[in-house]
């Protein structure tokens, strides 16, 4: 079986993930550049999803939201300056 072909549909959910984590970075960028638009939106779509799902991710969302409900609000300006700063 050709390791890029992950379309293959006799391939059970636990075997497809199995084949994902064994294949490079290379591997997977291959078959993403010829994606339609609307399937590279979807696609960005999940990967933003599954970086915010991390604990981390939701413990700092946590954090600001306690942070904005105790007051602790940035000004505009400090706003402005650390965009500036990148």
């Amino acid at each position: 079986m050709n390791r890029s072909d992950v379309r293959t549909s006799s391939l059970t959910p636990l075997r497809l993930s199995i084949k994902l984590i064994d294949m490079s970075l290379l591997e997977l960028k291959q078959p993403v550049s010829r994606l339609s638009q609307r399937e590279r939106r979807e696609l960005q779509v999940y990967l933003v999803r599954l970086r915010h799902a991390t604990p981390a991710s939701r413990r700092s969302v946590a954090k600001r939201i306690r942070d904005m409900k105790a007051g602790r609000t940035t000004s505009l300006e400090a706003l402005e300056a650390q965009q500036k700063r990148g």
